[in-house]
């Protein structure tokens, strides 16, 4: 038999000599790496997370443009969108507001592309559907109640009045939108219906709004970006009640996860270094007939290091597993979603095992060092 062979069986045979005692520190150890392993695995994935919580509650960077004058055209906004293709864009809603009449009477209506707006503002809530067909429009609820809009009845708006003649168009009311905002008292409906009403008019949006999942540096990296390609023709601004607020969300969480983290750590070395305390108390006489035999401070102290080695790895290893189904559940509770797990926290959850359980065993390996044989031998 090796000498390595040797030790190694040395060492697992103390630990299983005292199977009760050493429980309670492997169940220590499995616990915090659990925690370790799974709060890893969630504070890596939460940005990602967050970025889709947040895009449930609209755009998070408007594109305007610099000149007050003048909207932004049809180039601008394929501009903007060549610029974001290597970006993993949610949605890219561009709105152009004009005022159109129902019987002599205004109304704001807003002409986009509605299957662009359901991706950049899912939060809306429609009685009835989006609108499909150029003909078809949905209006706020606040708008509905004034002109007593119904679903499914056709009206006829003016749009672009010149000297000679107005020009109307019949629309479908197709939906009623609530938002609680001030979305209520707009009508939206497909740009076709815009150039139908304003035949003569130039195509401008006034503003263009995109949705990424992506945090306030990268976003105004990304509008910088923008605003130099267009030779600061496209400026930008931030959504910033979104991105404060999710900001906000993040620090806080990251706190909490770093403070569960250590207080698990912390109980898991109190338990680890308590339990080695009392192993080496019954193992007094033991250590003291090693010395006598002429073991040195080295040997004693390469035998109890090893069992805490034998111990964290162990440890590590079954509480990276186990962190990855607690990571998975934690994440369908909070977020709905399975969180990505890396396959490095599991090398990582095992280095940090070792380490805790080498801290713990620190003072009562001391203690081991001090043992006097002429002592604890009295009288054997």
């Amino acid at each position: 038999m090796t000498k390595q062979k040797l030790y190694l069986k040395m060492i697992s045979a103390a630990i299983l000599k005292r199977k009760s005692r050493m429980l309670i520190a492997i169940l220590s150890i499995i616990i915090g790496a659990t925690v370790v392993s799974g709060l890893s695995a969630i504070y890596l994935d939460m940005p990602r997370q967050l970025n889709q919580e947040f895009r449930r509650y609209g755009a998070n960077l408007i594109f305007l443009s610099a000149d007050s004058e003048r909207g932004l055209s049809e180039q601008d906004y394929e501009q903007i969108k060549a610029s974001l293709e290597e970006t993993a864009v949610t949605g890219l809603s561009a709105f152009r507001y004009q005022t159109i009449k129902l019987n002599e009477n205004p109304l704001i209506f807003c002409s986009t592309d509605i299957m662009q707006v359901q991706k950049t503002h899912p939060y809306w809530y429609v009685e009835g559907d989006y609108p499909v067909q150029a003909d078809e429009i949905l209006v706020g609820k606040e708008l509905a109640e004034q002109f007593r809009f119904k679903l499914g009845q056709s009206y006829s708006f003016i749009g672009e009045m010149t000297a000679t003649q107005n020009i109307t168009s019949r629309l479908k009311v197709v939906g009623i939108l609530q938002t609680g905002g001030q979305e209520e008292a707009i009508a939206y409906g497909n740009s076709e219906i815009a150039k139908t009403l304003f035949p003569s008019q130039i195509l401008e949006y006034d503003l263009i709004e995109a949705s990424i999942p992506q945090n306030e540096n990268q976003l105004n990296r990304i509008g910088k970006k923008i605003l130099k390609t267009s030779d600061n023709h496209i400026n930008y601004q931030l959504a910033k009640k979104l991105t404060s607020s999710e900001a906000k969300v993040s620090k806080k969480l990251t706190a909490l996860i770093f403070f569960v983290t250590a207080i698990v750590l912390l109980i898991t070395l109190i338990c680890v270094g308590t339990t080695m305390m009392s192993v080496i108390q019954e193992r007094r006489k033991e250590i003291g007939l090693k010395k006598a035999l002429g073991a040195d401070n080295q040997v004693i102290v390469g035998e109890f290091l090893g069992e805490a080695c034998l111990l964290g790895c162990f440890g590590g290893v079954l509480g990276a597993v186990l962190g990855y189904f607690f990571a998975r559940v934690v994440g369908l509770q909070v977020f709905g979603r399975l969180v990505d797990f890396s396959i490095w926290i599991i090398p990582l959850t095992i280095l940090i095992s070792l380490m805790i359980t080498m801290l713990a065993c620190f003072i009562p390996v001391k203690n081991a060092l001090n043992v006097d044989p002429a002592i604890v031998l009295k009288g054997e």
